[in-house]
């Protein structure tokens, strides 16, 4: 999957300083968005104005970009006129001083009608810059209104449009998946983008791209448990079969090892979502077995649809495993069955010896490695 193909994406020309806020990626996406309400039905450009709670009756819409104004007599006779501030993330409101500021202003935007001024200021950053904001608003009159929005409002403004269609719609869907490509907006929604992309994961903002989203995903599903779990995204990697997945965990821990956990997998042919007992924990199932063998056979008949697998967990590398399937169980009210449940204790009773004698014989198998 290549982010180029999308119409608002670009290839970024060399960066001069080592700031950790890309200008070139600010403007573009500021640009996106006038494209956007410039090229599409008027009927969407009012819509949005009315979501910024700006009502105007001008007959035509003008948008301007990098302009340091449209005119001192446009700006004082309309009748609407707001700051907006577009950024990256919630932040706290930092007063303006009384003091008048020195300097010019040079807006990333602007959007006016006969009624109506809107000057836009948009950073990547959680807040508008003091002084560029008193600039601003001293171009504006005293008079003016300040809004200030963020770019993952902005994407569920777009993204919650009914009825698009030609034009619009595509721009708009251009639109918020840009911003989701960027960074600066994320959507709970799985797309077959994500399937495609890890047939070949070489991109670096394409990984984060869908780290970022695995984590919404995950943090919706958490919302809905409970939203103190702690979500912990997982690098995209690559799997022995030589696919590439991408895990996401939801626990009480911040180290989800350290107990039993909900796991989202995404692979390019299906996503997964599983409850992990791994090996740290597994004495603690072993435990709940012995003592209230019934209460886990009674879960274990509730999840229809559902199945039970154990996996040998062998090195392959330092610090990398590989999951070897050692029995497979479907879950559901058959389950409830006293033969299927007690082969299961069974078997996961005689897993724990197999693993207890493999580390008895593990000294010796060293043993005979060490003097090959």
């Amino acid at each position: 999957m290549d982010f180029h193909r999308n119409v608002f994406y670009y290839y970024r020309g060399p960066i001069k300083d080592k700031s950790p806020i890309d200008q070139q990626l600010e403007n573009n996406t500021t640009k996106a968005l006038v494209n956007v309400l410039e090229n599409c039905s008027a009927a969407l450009t009012e819509q949005f104005l009315n979501w910024l709670g700006v009502n105007s009756a001008s007959q035509k819409i003008h948008f301007e970009l990098q302009r340091g104004t449209i005119g001192e007599r446009r700006i004082q006779r309309a009748k609407n006129k707001l700051l907006l501030g577009i950024v990256g993330g919630p932040s706290a409101d930092v007063p303006l001083s009384s003091e008048s500021p020195e300097g010019q202003s040079l807006p990333d935007a602007w959007i006016y009608g006969d009624d109506v001024v809107i000057l836009v200021e948009s950073k990547f950053g959680p807040r508008l810059d003091v002084k560029q904001r008193a600039l601003h608003m001293k171009l504006l009159g005293v008079d003016a209104e300040e809004r200030r929005v963020t770019w993952q409002e902005v994407h569920e403004f777009f993204n919650g449009m009914q009825g698009l269609a030609g034009v619009d719609r595509f721009l708009v869907q251009q639109f918020t998946r840009y911003l989701e490509y960027v960074g600066m907006a994320t959507n709970r929604a799985v797309t077959e983008e994500l399937f495609d992309f890890l047939l070949n994961p070489e991109d670096a903002e394409g990984k984060r791209w869908v780290r970022e989203t695995m984590r919404a995903l995950a943090k919706m599903v958490a919302d809905g448990l409970d939203p103190s779990l702690q979500v912990n995204v997982g690098n995209i990697q690559r799997e022995p079969g030589g696919w590439y997945s991408c895990w996401v965990t939801l626990s009480g821990s911040e180290h989800a090892s350290t107990e039993a956990h909900i796991t989202i997998d995404l692979w390019p042919y299906e996503l997964d979502i599983s409850a992990n007992v791994d090996t740290a924990t597994i004495r603690r199932l072993f435990k709940g077995l012995e003592k209230a063998p019934e209460a886990f056979r009674a879960m274990l008949a509730n999840l229809e649809g559902f199945d039970m697998t154990v996996h040998d967990r062998k090195p392959s590398k330092p610090r990398k495993f590989e999951y070897v399937p050692v029995m497979k169980f479907r879950s559901g009210p058959y389950i409830a069955d006293e033969t299927s449940f007690n082969h299961l204790v069974y078997l996961l009773k005689s897993l724990q010896k197999l693993i207890a004698a493999a580390r008895q014989l593990e000294p010796v198998v060293r043993f005979v490695n060490e003097h090959a």
